[in-house]
């Protein structure tokens, strides 16, 4: 009978059913495992895999078998600890499998064959603004209106106002369960129809720009792909000088490293009241400096990009700044990512960093101030979710490469000299509230102002031994003290040309990134991660994408368009020549929803996942045929798989598992004690029943 069915399944299905045997053969608990912790019923195995193969259910959809073993490979894992010999089997055999399937889908015109997942999203819920869904418990769902579990039990059951114009009971939403993973989003190809992950294809979703496969565009030069790249940003001064200072110093992979000024806006903020009345009217309320970003782009030999550096830093001048801020820089945010396995990481990191104090001592800056901060634990600067091999520096080996890098800025006669801010409080003696420099969303705004907090209050225990400003500037040298291995200035000129004023460079409005929060937002929001180099690519070109936009640069001419880009990211002129407009997208999220179909006849229940059916069946190849699902679900002999018995022990002595592995108990069953006879019985009964399925 067996014969029989394999001669009826297709070429396709014999090739899964070979991967199902071979995994099989390495060890019988991977094809059918054994566990009491999950739930009656809710085992998902490779041997539920087999029974839907055979059921033809894999004829079109490879994507559902290539979904259905990575969620037996994470049965095991999820139910099995981390010593067991099963669970490692399971992590190696899901690679060997990744393997299999990606040769298999590659040879059909797919992205890749394997099931990629990403963590959910975090769900705000409706009820409270600080309160979130949390993982793996259940929320209830009504359009966009979500709510967690404790707020909707304070919801009354009817008439419950969602919104100004809405209303609805509680019987009208849905539940819902929050997951830890969550499947990756997919896009169809609009010719041939065919799923491709979108992180795969690098294809932007909210570009409205339609999609073709790479074998769809073979001997058709009109279906084109616009590519996004870091080259299509306009250049700058500063971009020239430090890609030239790079090559001059024979950097590793400097022909391929494209350095970006990506956003150059003049910004002002207002000094903190708590501040303010203890300074000078000289100093000033507001305070103006140039908000500057930096990205540093790796191409390639795909032809792709990777962002793999960035660099957030404020520039003052002459006007509208104080004296300590005049003619300096602060650097307020440096980030990187370990990835593409580059030559020479630090040593490239710090010539970029290099060229860039160059180039500010030609523009006339006089000093920089860098203040050495590693994140914490599960904290972004700039890029969300990096590798997990990557380590976090401690204090003391971040503030031994800033020396290092001011070392080598002595070495390179970039700058004169560089000290701690200890001996530069000593060397400017900041005697005095006026004398610091006050810089946004540094360290010492904050310190400064919780000294005059604690003073103030002592000044109200005891008014008259107390002098407040003695008591500020000795609460502040005690700060700075203990900040010296942390603070660092580097002086890149002499004191005589405190006179010459520092030219900015060309001003790049790019208002959205000026704020390191969007940036930020926007990496957390839409799930973007620099954990491999596969999404730091997918990241990267939705990174670009939103650069390109706000500064409404075409990626075809290279130029500023003032009246906005088509969906194409084309000016007028270029989107007409290439008769490129809108065209409906064709994107979906590929969802499978868990059927238990139980006969009350037998002792078996079989786990079954069905794909939502589309309205028009012509459009997706990938989904079930609806003559398949109602035959399986009008069948009346469903059958579990069948459940390995439990270990029979002898004595003292525990029998060995070859000699049990054959012997199968039903479901229900397994609680009650039974003897040989009635075990038999049922064994027979059931192969009967199995019999009958596939005749």
């Amino acid at each position: 009978m067996a014969l029989m069915v394999t001669n009826s399944l297709s070429c396709e299905e014999r090739f899964f059913e070979d991967i199902i045997k071979q995994l099989k053969d390495q060890n019988v608990n991977l094809y059918r495992p054994q566990t009491k912790k999950a739930k009656k019923g809710k085992i998902f195995s490779l041997e539920v895999v087999e029974i839907m193969l055979r059921r033809r259910m894999y004829t079109t959809n490879y994507w559902k078998f290539i979904k259905d073993v990575h969620n037996s490979f994470k049965f095991i894992q999820k139910y099995f600890s981390k010593r067991t010999v099963l669970h490692r089997l399971a992590l190696e055999c899901q690679v060997q499998f990744n393997g299999l399937m990606d040769e298999f889908m590659n040879n059909r015109g797919y992205c890749c064959g394997t099931w990629h997942t990403r963590k959910s999203r975090q769900i705000q819920c409706s009820g409270d603004s600080k309160c979130y869904v949390k993982i793996k418990t259940e929320y209830f769902r009504l359009n966009s209106y979500t709510f967690c579990q404790k707020c909707f039990k304070k919801l009354p059951n009817t008439d419950i106002l969602l919104n100004e114009n809405i209303t609805a009971n509680k019987a009208d939403f849905e539940t819902c369960f929050h997951n830890e993973e969550e499947s990756e989003d997919f896009i169809s190809c609009t010719k041939c129809k065919k799923l491709f992950h979108e992180r795969c294809v690098l294809h932007i979703n909210q570009s409205e720009i339609p999609f073709y496969c790479q074998r769809c565009r073979i001997g058709e030069p009109e279906l084109k792909i616009i590519n996004i790249s870091s080259e299509q940003i306009a250049k700058t001064e500063c971009d020239t000088y430090i890609e030239n200072f790079l090559r001059q110093h024979k950097i590793p992979n400097c022909d391929n490293i494209v350095v970006r000024l990506v956003s150059n806006v003049p910004t002002t903020f207002t000094i903190n009241p708590v501040i303010a009345k203890y300074q000078d009217k000289n100093y000033g309320h507001e305070i103006s400096y140039n908000n500057c970003v930096i990205f540093v782009f790796l191409k390639l030999s795909d032809g792709t990009e990777i962002c793999f550096f960035g660099i957030y830093f404020q520039l003052y001048g002459n006007s509208n700044c104080p004296v300590p801020n005049k003619n300096s820089v602060y650097l307020s945010y440096i980030d990187s990512v370990k990835l593409c396995n580059m030559k020479d990481r630090t040593k490239t990191y710090q010539f970029i960093l290099l060229g860039l104090f160059k180039y500010l001592k030609m523009k006339n800056f006089r000093r920089i101030f860098i203040w050495s901060c590693p994140p914490k634990r599960d904290v972004d600067y700039i890029f969300h979710e990096k590798p997990s091999d990557m380590k976090i520096p401690t204090m003391t080996r971040l503030g031994d490469w800033y020396k290092k890098l001011m070392k080598l800025a002595v070495d390179e006669h970039i700058a004169e000299s560089f000290s701690g801010i200890k001996s530069y409080s000593e060397s400017q003696n900041w005697e005095d509230i006026n004398n610091i420099p006050y810089f946004e969303s540094d360290l010492w705004p904050k310190r400064l102002e919780n000294a005059i907090t604690t003073a103030e209050k002592l000044l109200k225990k005891t008014p008259e031994n107390i002098d407040v400003m003695d008591k500020i500037l000795s609460l502040m040298k005690f700060q700075i003290n203990g900040f010296d291995q942390q603070y660092f200035v580097l002086n890149l000129q002499t004191t005589s040309l405190r006179t010459i004023n520092p030219s900015f460079p060309k001003n790049v409005i790019c208002k959205w990134l000026s704020s390191r929060n969007n940036l930020v937002d926007m990496f957390f929001e839409h799930n973007l991660e620099y954990s491999n180099e596969r999404l730091a690519k997918f990241s990267t070109s939705i990174l670009l994408y939103r650069i390109i936009i706000d500064l409404r640069i075409c990626i075809h001419c290279c130029k500023f368009t003032c009246s906005g880009l088509s969906t194409s990211l084309m000016c007028t002129n270029c989107s007409q020549r290439y008769r490129i407009g809108k065209m409906e997208r064709s994107v979906w999220k590929l969802e499978i929803n868990e059927v238990f179909i139980e006969d009350s006849n037998s002792f078996f229940k079989v786990s079954v996942p069905i794909t939502p059916l589309l309205e028009n069946q012509e459009q997706n190849l990938n989904v079930t045929k609806p003559s398949l699902k109602k035959k399986l679900i009008d069948r009346n002999d469903d059958f579990d798989c069948i459940v390995p018995s439990k270990k029979k022990k002898y004595g003292n002595r525990s029998a060995s598992s070859e000699m049990f592995q054959k012997q199968f108990t039903p479901m229900e069953t397994r609680s009650k004690k039974i003897d040989y006879k009635t075990r038999k019985q049922v064994k027979k009964n059931v192969v009967k029943k199995i019999k009958k399925f596939f005749i």
